[in-house]
């Protein structure tokens, strides 16, 4: 939506320009976010082509498991409904992505005594990606009120990530018995 027009919105409703512009992300943020994300995702991918099977089926898991992180976020403002509409964004992306590029039915080509150290980037990558994301949310408060769950409530990435992976596994073994 054009921001002219969501600002004239907002003053229809009783909220004043000045309120509305500090209720807004700047571009920084939204490029540090957008960045958060694919530096998130590419460690997903990296992390599930490790675990075998194709590249393509590396990046729908990471997919489902972005998605999955991204909305278990229990804090609601400004910021989580941009990282999830740019979470969405990226999503589309890499879709087309994916009907574009040759390699998707390649497997990962890892030397055995490099896996260790592939598989600490691809958790590190995480990591520093859910880290950015979860500081900008919690760092953004202009106007509006902000309710973390404390950090032993909040469901933990890896908690998600794994319990997404089981289920995926579980369908596959169901469909091979039929």
């Amino acid at each position: 939506m054009d921001i002219d027009f969501e600002k004239t919105l907002a003053m229809l409703s009783g909220q004043s320009a000045a309120e509305f512009d500090a209720c807004q992300l700047t571009d920084a943020d939204k490029q540090i976010i957008d960045n958060a994300i694919g530096v998130l995702y590419s460690g997903l991918s990296l992390l599930k082509w490790l675990d075998g099977g194709t590249l393509g089926a590396a990046w729908l898991a990471a997919m489902d498991a972005l998605r999955d992180a991204i909305f278990a976020i229990p804090v609601n403002n400004m910021a989580t409904n941009y990282v999830r509409y740019a979470t969405f964004e990226h999503i589309r992306k890499m879709k087309i992505k994916m009907t574009s590029v040759a390699h998707t039915n390649e497997y990962i080509k890892c030397p055995p005594e490099k896996r260790a150290a592939w598989t600490e980037d691809a958790n590190t990558k995480i990591q520093n990606g859910m880290d950015i994301i979860r500081r900008k949310i919690m760092d953004w408060a202009p106007g509006t009120p902000q309710t973390p769950v404390p950090q032993s409530q909040a469901p933990q990435f890896r908690e998600i990530f794994n319990s997404r992976t089981l289920e995926r596994e579980r369908q596959h073994e169901r469909e091979r018995e039929k």
